[in-house]
């Protein structure tokens, strides 16, 4: 859970990576679907986010990475 705290995108693209994982899948046994994933629209918008999100940790507290003390 510290790796999702540090990185909130790391979340973000398991769930990216296993929606094409499930394509793929689908794809070899003879379905082919189109998710929202293979727009160019949408690798623009999570690159915006991700620019927003590193912006606001830096402004926000609560967002920033958690300090390891050992």
């Amino acid at each position: 859970m510290l790796s999702l705290r540090q990185n909130a995108f790391l979340a973000v693209g398991i769930v990216i990576v296993l929606i094409l994982y499930i394509q793929f899948v689908l794809r070899a046994f003879g379905k082919k679907i189109n998710t929202f994933i293979n727009t160019q629209g949408f690798i623009w918008i999570m690159f915006a986010l991700l620019i927003v999100y590193t912006i606001l940790r830096n402004i926000f507290p609560a967002l920033a990475p958690v300090e390891i003390t050992y």
